[in-house]
C-alpha cells in the first residue's frame, strides 16, 4: 500500500545562484529545516551538522569539530543560532544587530577583548559583527535580523590569520536565511501531497509506486531518471521527502517504489524490469541517464539487478544494502555509490569484501561511511544520487 499522506521531512534542494560581486563562492545548495520553517543556501561540498537548537556549517568534515589551531589554510566553521532579546540575560537598550552582537560577544568571548560592533557588508541593513581572539584562533560573531526581533547569530571560527578567508562566505550564508509562516508551509505541503498522490500507479503484481515527471517538455537529450527502491516493509512514500522536490527542481524524473512480493533469499528483478519498461515506453529518456537507488533491502535489489539489466541502467547507488551483490563481468562503464552508517547493522565484512572485489573487477565504486550513522536515508546518500546524475549528464554533453 502507498500512503496517501506523509509529513514534510528534510528537503535538500539544489538551485543555481550567482556569485556575489565581492567574489564570494556560489551558494548552490539549500538546506530546508525538517518542519519547513526556514531555509538557507550554502556552498557545494561544505558540511552540515544539524543539532536540536543549532546548525554547524564547515568547509570540510574535519573542520566540523577541529580545534581552531588545527584548521588548515582557509578552513573554518560557523555555528548558527537563533536569538531574540529576551533570550540574552541582562540585555538592555534598543533592539538592533549592533546591540545583539555586542551583548552576545561579551557573553561568548570568555573575557577576551571584543571589538566594537561594525556593520556587515550585506544587503540586510540590520546586521553587525564583532571580533575577538583566543589563544588558538580567531572568532567573529555575526548578528543578522531575519524577522521582527529574531536574529540569526553566527559564531565564525578559524585559525589565527585565517578568518578573513571564510568571513565573506559565512556572511553570504547568513544573508540567505529565510523564514516562512505556518500558512505558507501548510500551503506548500498540501500542494506537494496533492501532486505526489496524483502520481500513484500500480504494477501487475499490485505494488503501488510513484511516477513523478517534471512539468514541461523533455530536454533535448531526454529525461534523466532516478528509480528509488524502499527498504523491507518501508512505504515508498517515505522516499519522497528526500528526493521528490530536488528531482523536480533539477528536471529529473523520479520513480519511487517498494519491492512487492518476492521469495526469501531472492530479489524482485521482475519489478524493476516492469518499471524500467514503463519509463522507456512512455518517456524520452536520456541515453545512459537512468540511476538506480536502493535503501536497505532495496539497496541489495539494485546491486543485483545489473546482472540482468537490458534497459540501460547507467549508475547504481546503494544505501545500507543488506547484501552487496557482485556485478556482471562486462558492465564496468556503470559507476557505483555505496553509503553505510557506522552503526548500520548491514555494514559487514562480507559486504565490504564484495565491494573490494567489485573494484578489483574494474568498476568505479565510491564508498562513504557516515560517522555515528544509523540505518537511515542520509543527506550523503541523496547527494550521491544527484552527483551521479550530474556526472552522467556531463559525459552526455
Amino acid at each position: 500500500m502507498v500512503k496517501k499522506f506523509i509529513p514534510l521531512l528534510l528537503l535538500l534542494c539544489i538551485l543555481p545562484m550567482l556569485a556575489s560581486a565581492q567574489g564570494v563562492p556560489e551558494l548552490p545548495e539549500i538546506y530546508t529545516s525538517q518542519d519547513g520553517s526556514f531555509q538557507f543556501n550554502f556552498p557545494k561540498n561544505w558540511w552540515l551538522e544539524v543539532g536540536p537548537s543549532y546548525i554547524i556549517i564547515a568547509t570540510s568534515e574535519t573542520a566540523l569539530d577541529a580545534a581552531p589551531d588545527a584548521l588548515k589554510d582557509g578552513e573554518g566553521r560557523a555555528i548558527f543560532l537563533s536569538y531574540t532579546p529576551d533570550q540574552i540575560e541582562g540585555f538592555e537598550g534598543d533592539v538592533n544587530a549592533e546591540n545583539i552582537a555586542a551583548a552576545l560577544g561579551s557573553r561568548f568571548s570568555e573575557e577576551n577583548p571584543v571589538s566594537d560592533p561594525e556593520a556587515m557588508d550585506i544587503a540586510i541593513e540590520d546586521s553587525a559583527q564583532v571580533r575577538w581572539e583566543t589563544n588558538d584562533g580567531e572568532i567573529t560573531l555575526m548578528a543578522v535580523n531575519v524577522f521582527d526581533e529574531t536574529y540569526i547569530v553566527a559564531l565564525v571560527i578559524a585559525a589565527q590569520g585565517e578568518l578573513d578567508k571564510i568571513e565573506p562566505t559565512i556572511a553570504a550564508i547568513a544573508e540567505t536565511f529565510n523564514y516562512r509562516t505556518v500558512e505558507e508551509i501548510e500551503a506548500d505541503n498540501q500542494a506537494l501531497l496533492d501532486r505526489w498522490n496524483a502520481s500513484i500507479r500500480t504494477l501487475e503484481d499490485g505494488t503501488s509506486y510513484y511516477f513523478l515527471v517534471p512539468e514541461g517538455e523533455a530536454p533535448d537529450a531526454g529525461w534523466p531518471v532516478v528509480v528509488a527502491l524502499a527498504d523491507f516493509r518501508q512505504d515508498a512514500a517515505e522516499l519522497l521527502p528526500h528526493f521528490a522536490e530536488l528531482a523536480d527542481r533539477r528536471g529529473i524524473v523520479l520513480v519511487a517504489s517498494g519491492f512487492g512480493d518476492y521469495a526469501d533469499g531472492e530479489t524482485n528483478r521482475a519489478l524493476l524490469d516492469e518499471i524500467l519498461g514503463v519509463i522507456n515506453d512512455e518517456l524520452e529518456v536520456m541515453e545512459k541517464g537512468v540511476v538506480l537507488y536502493g535503501f536497505g533491502e532495496g539497496g541489495a535489489f539494485v546491486t543485483d539487478y545489473l546482472e540482468v539489466d537490458t534497459e540501460g541502467v547507467a549508475g547504481i547507488v546503494a544505501e545500507g544494502p543488506r547484501i552487496f551483490y557482485l556485478p556482471p563481468a562486462d558492465r564496468q562503464e556503470v559507476p557505483y555509490g555505496v553509503i553505510y552508517g557506522e552503526r548500520d547493522p548491514n555494514l559487514s565484512s562480507l559486504n565490504m569484501m564484495a565491494i573490494d572485489e567489485t573494484r578489483a573487477m574494474g568498476y568505479a565504486v565510491r564508498v562513504s561511511t557516515i560517522q555515528n550513522g544509523l540505518h537511515e536515508i542520509s543527506v550523503e546518500g541523496v547527494s550521491m544520487v544527484f552527483d551521479m546524475i550530474d556526472l552522467l549528464q556531463s559525459v552526455e554533453e
